[in-house]
């Protein structure tokens, strides 16, 4: 899968599939800019994250995600 641009940011692609059981990811975090670290169980928590589109495998990819998605949310008019 090819990587998204956001605003003028280039962010690796999220993962579309599920993971194996406690295979560790991360998802852009706005207060803890390496994001939040989680433990795949396939929980509904870890489902939203998937169907969202959230889940990276790196915090270099979660906080590039945060920094765009920050990027745009507090553009200037």
């Amino acid at each position: 899968m090819k990587a998204s641009w956001i605003s003028i940011l280039q962010i690796p692609p999220p993962v579309r599939e599920t993971l194996n059981k406690g295979q560790a990811y991360c998802v852009p975090d706005f207060v803890d800019e390496d994001g939040t670290l989680f433990f795949w169980n396939g929980d509904d928590v870890d489902m939203y994250h998937l169907t969202s589109g959230l889940i990276h495998l790196t915090k270099e990819a979660a906080k590039k995600h945060a920094n765009a998605l920050r990027l745009i949310t507090c553009a200037e008019e």
